[in-house]
C-alpha cells in the first residue's frame, strides 16, 4: 500500500493532503462525501497522491521555499503570510475527487485522442468525440485554488 507523505516541505513528500484531511473537508461538501467514502484506503491514497504529482506538473510562478522539498510547493512569493500550502492541499484533495469522478471519460477521450478515431457505431449508437480538451483533467475548484500560483502562459502538460 503506498504511504502519503505530506509533510509542509518535506525532503520526502509525494503528496499535498493526506487521507484524514480529505476524509474531513470532503465530510462536509454535499455530493463529494459519498463518492469519496465509498473508495477504499489505498485508493484514497493513489487518488491523492497522483493529483499531488499532477500539481507539481503545473508550470509555478514561484520559487520554492526550500532547495531540499520534494515538491514545489510550499513556494516563496515574497509574502510572509502566502506559501501557497493552504491553497494546494485544498486544491489536491479536490483534484482527488475529480479524478475520482471522470477518470474513465478522461482515459476514453485521451484513448481516442491518440488513435485518431473521431466517431465510431455499434448497434445503432454512436458517438463522435470532438477533441481533448486538456483542462476536463482538472478540477475546476483546483485550477480556481491555484490561479494565483500557476504561470497560465506556459502551456498546461497533459498528465499520464
Amino acid at each position: 500500500m503506498p504511504e502519503v507523505k505530506a509533510a509542509r516541505g518535506g525532503a520526502d513528500a509525494n503528496s499535498y493532503a493526506i487521507v484524514a484531511e480529505a476524509n474531513e473537508y470532503l465530510d462536509l461538501i454535499y455530493g463529494a462525501s459519498e463518492a469519496w467514502e465509498g473508495q477504499v484506503e489505498e485508493d484514497k491514497k493513489r487518488l491523492l497522491i497522483t493529483a499531488s504529482q499532477q500539481i507539481d506538473e503545473m508550470p509555478i510562478k514561484y520559487e520554492p521555499e526550500s532547495d531540499t522539498q520534494a515538491m514545489q510547493f510550499p513556494v516563496d512569493t515574497g509574502e510572509s503570510d502566502d506559501d501557497g500550502w493552504y491553497a494546494v492541499t485544498e486544491a489536491a484533495i479536490w483534484q482527488a475527487l475529480h479524478l475520482l469522478e471522470t477518470f474513465d471519460a478522461i482515459k476514453e477521450a485521451e484513448n481516442f485522442a491518440v488513435s485518431g478515431v473521431r466517431s465510431e457505431s455499434a448497434a445503432g449508437m454512436s458517438k463522435t468525440v470532438t477533441g481533448l480538451n486538456p483542462f476536463k483533467k482538472w478540477s475546476p475548484r483546483a485550477l480556481w485554488l491555484l490561479s494565483s500560483y500557476v504561470d497560465f502562459r506556459v502551456k498546461l502538460r497533459m498528465y499520464r
